[in-house]
């Protein structure tokens, strides 16, 4: 589960010859034409963005929500980040999808590509909710073993990989292999923490997961059906009796949950959302979601959700 995301690598800039407002949108965007809000987003990043375009765009494109999600000094911050990192971008592709547009930009100084995410808010039709990169890796042309292959060989095509994956800036961690019998194959670090700092990866560097420690809630979910404490089928109101909407926990079943079928929302664009706020158990982010309808009855649809995973990790604690 991430906030709006401008990550200085991740998320890569762009250069565009657009006809530009004193705001920095083209009249079209203004307008509402998804293509070129996500064009004029992409404008952001070019190395001839100014913090004033930046700060007017923030202020006239952006919905409440989205500000009060990325607040103008962190805007400001990873915009100028990722300008500097890319020396501009070109633009690949661009798509219109409901509710959103994506963008496939390509860096300038490492050749790159992302996909960015633009969605527009579901409240304020004219205006920006969130930006989102999801990576486009650079096609690995090395045709490496079909077959069973001995630990030793396994490594070294690992190591040829992730050098690779580094020197093309698509890849940045660390990683640790290790055989069903518990010998690691391979473990290594590779990139940087900190770019600008020249800060390398180490085996002790600690990352920021998002999403995907989603992963290991369905692993300790497992484990708790593989130990016979609940059931996929298992209702939520079976293991969390008090859980404040009853009846959608009457509905709402453990595998509804994992599925992103339980009709339960994203979180972040609730509201009541403090991502400021701490937190010392699951149940502490309730308020935020729990006595909203769900967008459809559990087992009716899907729809990703960060939200169904929160009750999963209560029905963990």
């Amino acid at each position: 589960m991430s906030r709006l995301i401008l990550s200085r690598r991740r998320l890569i800039g762009a250069s565009l010859a657009l006809p530009l407002t004193a705001t920095g949108f083209s009249a079209r965007a203004q307008a509402g034409d998804p293509l070129e809000i996500g064009r004029s987003v992409a404008a952001l990043y070019a190395p001839s963005a100014t913090p004033e375009l930046r700060t007017l765009f923030w202020r006239d494109r952006l919905s409440e929500a989205g500000r009060q999600r990325a607040p103008l000094a962190e805007f400001q911050a990873a915009a100028t980040a990722v300008t500097a990192t890319t020396d501009g971008v070109d633009v690949l592709d661009a798509h219109a999808l409901p509710g959103q547009v994506l963008l496939k930009l390509r860096s300038r100084r490492h050749g790159a590509a992302r996909w960015v995410r633009v969605r527009i808010d579901r409240d304020e039709a004219d205006r920006l909710f969130d930006l989102a990169s999801h990576p486009s890796p650079t096609p690995y042309d090395h045709e490496g073993p079909t077959g069973p292959v001995s630990r030793p060989r396994l490594a070294d095509e690992i190591e040829r990989r992730l050098a690779f994956a580094t020197a093309n800036d698509d890849f940045s961690g660390a990683v640790l292999v290790a055989a069903p019998d518990g010998e690691v194959v391979w473990s290594g670090a590779v990139g940087v923490a900190d770019r600008a700092g020249g800060l390398a990866n180490n085996l002790g560097t600690r990352f920021h997961l998002g999403s995907a420690d989603k992963s290991f809630t369905a692993l300790m979910i497992g484990r708790l059906v593989h130990e016979g404490r609940l059931g996929f089928g298992t209702r939520l109101i079976e293991v969390l009796p008090d859980y404040p909407n009853r009846p959608f926990a009457e509905a709402c079943t453990i595998d509804q949950l994992l599925t992103h079928a339980s009709g339960l929302g994203s979180l972040f664009d609730r509201p009541g959302w403090d991502g400021e706020r701490p937190f010392t158990h699951m149940a502490d982010l309730f308020p935020a979601f729990v006595h909203e309808p769900p967008i459809f009855a559990p087992g009716t649809g899907q729809r990703y959700s960060n939200e169904g995973f929160v009750v999963l990790g209560a029905v963990i604690e």
